[in-house]
């Protein structure tokens, strides 16, 4: 008798999973003057939505050997959080740094840089995400020659390098991850690159690297990987 009730039980098995992450790169720009803070425009933000995060890639230099990191960051008038920086000191000093922020309405905004001491320059590389959590995943960052690092992703998630060097002249070429931009900062001796993928599987210990052609002067390599933050449940009615 129990094992005829069992049989009749109609069974629900929840099943837990992550919505729909959505990374899309939207522009660079960059300013070759010295500021200590650099304010960019009117920059596009992509589509409003309550859970957009903007994701800005931040690379400057400065000459010199000094301790110069990035302060702050707003975007659209929302402080920003920031991720992952590194600077390269030696002769001259290059910061890299990613930030992230939560910027729900508007399709443009100024996104404002402030560094601790006067930079030379200064350039940014903007993403637009949705449905994920602020908080990454896993972060890296690195100071040598084609800078590289290896990153954990969760399924459904995405990464995101970035890399600078001093000489202008290089060319980037990126491993493990699909290269989205290279520019030359305000027209001067600064070089970023970036790229992005999203994957549908677990990556563990994955490889980004990024290498630089040409004589690498003060590279830098900072990465991140984030995951989604919507949970979804799913139900699966079993009739017997």
């Amino acid at each position: 008798m129990k094992k005829l009730l069992l049989l009749s039980l109609i069974l629900l098995m929840p099943l837990m999973g992550y919505g729909a992450v959505d990374l899309s790169f939207l522009q660079t720009n960059s300013v070759g003057t010295n500021f200590t803070t650099y304010t960019f425009v009117g920059e596009n933000l992509g589509t409003a939505a309550s859970d957009r995060q903007i994701i800005v890639a931040i690379s400057s230099r400065d000459s010199g050997e000094s301790a110069q990191a990035l302060a702050s960051v707003t975007i659209g008038g929302v402080s920003a959080t920031i991720s992952v920086q590194r600077s390269n000191i030696s002769t001259d000093t290059n910061v890299l740094a990613l930030v992230i922020a939560n910027v729900p309405t508007g399709t443009t905004g100024d996104i404002v840089v402030t560094f601790t001491e006067g930079m030379l320059r200064c350039g940014i590389a903007v993403y637009r995400a949705t449905g994920i959590s602020a908080t990454p995943t896993d972060t890296g960052s690195s100071i040598v020659a084609d800078p590289t690092f290896d990153i954990d992703v969760t399924a459904g998630g995405f990464a995101i390098g970035t890399s600078v060097t001093g000489d202008s002249g290089a060319t980037a070429t990126w491993t493990g991850i699909t290269e989205d931009y290279e520019i030359q900062i305000g027209g001067e001796s600064l070089l970023q690159g970036g790229a992005s993928d999203t994957f549908g599987t677990t990556q563990t210990d994955l490889t980004l690297l990024c290498n630089w052609t040409g004589s690498e002067i003060n590279p830098v390599g900072v990465f991140a990987s984030w995951e989604g933050s919507v949970a979804v449940t799913r139900r699966i009615i079993i009739v017997q």
